[in-house]
């Protein structure tokens, strides 16, 4: 039977490995070991590195869309204005609403309204200068598959009748999704376009941006913390209002701490990557590097492919293929 892990013949400078453990330390690997373990090493790294950067900038502008979408969908007209002995919460000159509303799938949201004139929070339409605190208690949005728990606020920085852009930040928003759970500190920027409709085909495009986005995954019983500087756009395909598939394409450093790796990764689609609702990758590519390391991971028919290039020459070294549910299993480890 040929070997699993399979290395294209060529000449390559010796103790890559050792190089690349420099830069991304292999806390489970102790010192020594032959080309075994080496080997093994390896492996592990392209599978679980691959799997972390390929989902984890989905999944945060799947969670940013659920947080809009949220926002979006209270009815300004279920809330009241606060008592005189609240008025002082919103700045001076500004109106305010406040309330507790229902989640489209399941769970609450205490909001707080506050904007220029009251008559503009009324309309329902945002405006520039709106601001949006939610506070969740298990709320499911539109898309059912994200659970948000904790505080955010939304400012509206731009609106008009194509487009509208908000700020989000955050200091203890949750977000539990199928594959794993997000911790969110500090804020990003977001541009949504299109509409989400309650009957037939529609589609929405959240364009984000995020400078020292910090996050704490927990997936597969393990825990990493995150780091996010980068952009990205994400387009949801929805049917009856419910999302049907997504695709996202972009590119970011991806700082990584966790229990066996610690390092920062330069990640980028190659192209648009497609997600089924539950944010399990379909079909598309992702290439990662960290130093002279460079590593592609392809998914296509259930399967994904991971190339490995030692030291940047274009090369492949090494090619490994898993089941997609085995290779997401890795994930953040």
């Amino acid at each position: 039977m040929p070997p699993l892990l399979q290395r294209v013949p060529g000449p390559r400078a010796a103790g890559t490995l050792a190089g690349l453990g420099l830069l991304l330390s292999l806390a489970a690997c102790g010192g020594g070991g032959g080309s075994d373990s080496s080997d093994t090493a390896e492996t592990d790294q392209a599978q679980s590195l691959s799997a972390t950067a390929t989902t984890s900038p989905q999944q945060t502008a799947q969670v940013a869309d659920a947080v809009v979408d949220t926002a979006l969908a209270v009815d300004p007209g279920s809330l009241s204005t606060p008592t005189a002995a609240h008025v002082g919460v919103a700045a001076a000159g500004s109106a305010q609403l406040q309330g507790s509303v229902s989640c489209a799938g399941g769970g609450t949201a205490s909001v707080v309204m506050t904007g220029p004139t009251l008559a503009g929070l009324l309309d329902g339409v945002p405006e520039a200068g709106e601001v949006t605190q939610l506070t969740y208690s298990d709320c499911r949005g539109p898309d059912a598959q994200v659970v948000l728990n904790g505080t955010v606020t939304m400012t509206v920085t731009q609106a008009d009748s194509s487009s509208l852009t908000v700020s989000l930040a955050t200091s203890n928003l949750q977000a539990g999704l199928p594959l794993s759970t997000l911790g969110w500190g500090g804020s990003l920027s977001l541009t949504r376009t299109g509409t989400v409709a309650s009957s037939g085909p529609s589609t929405t495009s959240s364009a984000w941006s995020a400078s020292g986005l910090s996050l704490v995954a927990v997936r597969n019983g393990h825990e990493a913390d995150l780091s996010f500087n980068g952009s990205g756009t994400r387009s949801v395909q929805w049917q009856d209002g419910v999302p049907a598939s997504s695709s996202y394409q972009g590119s970011s450093s991806l700082g990584l701490a966790s229990s066996r790796w610690n390092g920062t990764l330069d990640v980028a689609t190659q192209g648009a990557m497609v997600f089924d609702p539950e944010g399990v990758p379909q079909s598309g590519s992702v290439s990662l590097s960290l130093g002279l390391y460079h590593w592609t991971a392809t998914l296509a028919n259930g399967t994904a492919t991971v190339t490995v290039d030692r030291n940047g020459d274009g090369v492949v070294d090494r090619t490994r293929s898993w089941p997609v549910a085995d290779w997401l299993a890795s994930a953040a480890q």
